[in-house]
């Protein structure tokens, strides 16, 4: 259960990332500043593609903490160095990232 419920939310976030890239780079290069009055794309101007995209990104980021509640647990023990009873060998990637990040 767990599991399908891990791969569901990495699928919407993967697709959350993919959309958030794609009015990104449309509001960037397609639709740059300054052209919201006079060009649009399906209808919808520079402001309005600025909108949708601060929306995915809000809904984009509700998926993050759900998937960051979801691998709470091996979170805490890779940084504190302790493997749970199911996660194997994971305290030289905890320890090398400690490393690293100090």
């Amino acid at each position: 259960m767990k599991a399908t419920l891990n791969f569901i939310i990495d699928v919407i976030a993967f697709i959350g990332f993919l959309f958030l890239t794609v009015t990104g780079v449309l509001m960037r290069y397609i639709l740059p500043p300054g052209s919201g009055r006079f060009s649009s794309l399906w209808g919808l101007n520079r402001h309005e593609w600025g909108t949708i995209h601060f929306w995915i990104s809000a809904a984009f980021l509700g998926v993050l903490a759900v998937h960051l509640l979801l691998h709470w647990r091996w979170i805490v023990c890779t940084i504190t160095g302790r493997p749970s009873e199911k996660s194997g060998l994971r305290l030289e990637p905890g320890s090398a990232w400690l490393a690293c990040w100090r």
